[in-house]
């Protein structure tokens, strides 16, 4: 369970860091079966990025809290 927990929370840093730093690029993977030829609004790539530091820290966060025990 520690190591599937792990492995999750490295997951969602991962995940994190792509939105901060390609946030267009996850933008296109999210929305490929819905919008043909679009591009992300200001806005769009704004709440990405502010997915992303949640993620990480939501990543950092629970691994702490796993080792922790």
């Amino acid at each position: 369970m520690l190591v599937i927990g792990i492995v999750l929370s490295i997951v969602f840093i991962i995940l994190g860091i792509w939105m901060i730093f390609n946030p267009e690029m996850f933008w296109a993977f999210d929305h490929m079966f819905s919008v043909e030829n679009g591009e992300p609004t200001e806005m769009a790539i704004i709440f990405l990025r502010i997915r992303g530091v949640l993620l990480i820290v939501l990543g950092v966060v629970a691994i702490y809290v796993l080792l922790s025990r």
